[in-house]
């Protein structure tokens, strides 16, 4: 009888770790799968970056390219991405997009792309602009919120010239009790500085 208990035991704990290993194996077909899925879909957004990058058609091609950078991230559509930013006026987002490429590349010790990223941002530095929020001490309260652009700009980001791609920028001061404004700004293609 207890011999009939141990084969059983024995054999139940066998199925178990058959089920489970069988089980694991799929969960990392299915993880690699999605994974190789993820990486042809940036493939084919970066595709499509490119030839409409080649058509001139920046408004559409820098959302591919930013799309295919955060499905399967790399130096060269980093790259690509802020060459799109750069020949679309986004001369803020170009430069940022070169500062985070040149740091990458270095990390990968590719130094050609380094040196291009760095020759971009050494290009593109003397014509940013700069938005500076100014929020008077009067006006400064618990649970004032600022943004730019739809983005959240903390209090220590106040006082403090940021770099704005040119063009309109709509700055939204809100404060607690629901008060809220709105400021537009128009920027230049060249090194501009406002303070809101």
């Amino acid at each position: 009888m207890k011999q009939a208990s141990v084969r059983r035991a024995l054999l139940g704990s066998w199925i178990y770790r058959s089920a489970s290993s069988g089980l694991a194996a799929i969960v990392i077909l299915l993880a690699t799968n999605r994974a190789a899925a993820q990486s042809l879909a940036a493939e084919a957004l970066f595709n499509e970056g490119r030839t409409l990058m080649d058509a001139g058609d920046y408004v559409h091609a820098c959302p591919k390219l930013a799309e295919s950078q955060r499905m399967d991230p790399g130096t060269g559509t980093l790259l690509n991405l802020g060459i799109c930013y750069q020949k679309a006026g986004k001369t803020a987002s170009a430069w940022g997009t070169f500062k985070e490429a040149a740091v990458l590349a270095r990390r990968d010790n590719r130094a050609d792309r380094v040196t291009y990223a760095q020759e971009q941002i050494a290009l593109l530095e003397p014509g940013l602009s700069y938005l500076t929020v100014v929020v008077s001490d009067a006006t400064k309260t618990i649970g004032l919120a600022v943004q730019v652009d739809g983005a959240a700009l903390g209090e220590g980001a106040w006082g403090t010239a940021i770099p704005t791609d040119p063009g309109r920028t709509i700055s939204k001061p809100q404060h607690r009790g629901g008060k809220r404004g709105r400021r537009t700004s128009n920027w230049g293609r060249t090194g501009t500085s406002s303070r809101r």
